[in-house]
């Protein structure tokens, strides 16, 4: 009977260890199927999120598709600006440097 009480922490550790990464996998595909992506409208909500600029690009094309059926048009215009930002940043790093008014 005294063992219950130390058993008991380990065994719902293991639950709420083994369910995270089933609910990890539930974000994702709710995203895919026509729901924002947080993390690009409200980076400050997924501070330890980090991706490479190509991957952010993608991202961000992805969601702007998803258009006003997902989106308010004041989201598309930060998603927009964003992608424009990405690009510069890329074009940098690879040494293309764009005009001004570009």
């Amino acid at each position: 009977m005294q063992s219950i009480p130390r058993i008991f922490p380990l065994v719902a550790l293991s639950c709420i260890l083994t369910a995270a990464p089933a609910c990890a996998d539930e974000t994702a595909t709710a995203q895919d199927a026509g729901q924002k992506d947080i993390c690009l409208i409200h980076p400050e909500k997924c501070a330890n999120y980090v991706d490479s600029i190509q991957q952010r690009m993608e991202r961000l094309k992805t969601e702007i598709a998803k258009g006003t059926a997902v989106y308010t048009e004041e989201e598309l215009s930060r998603l927009r600006q964003q992608l424009t930002d990405a690009n510069r940043i890329w074009l940098n790093i690879k040494g293309d440097r764009p005009t001004l008014g570009n």
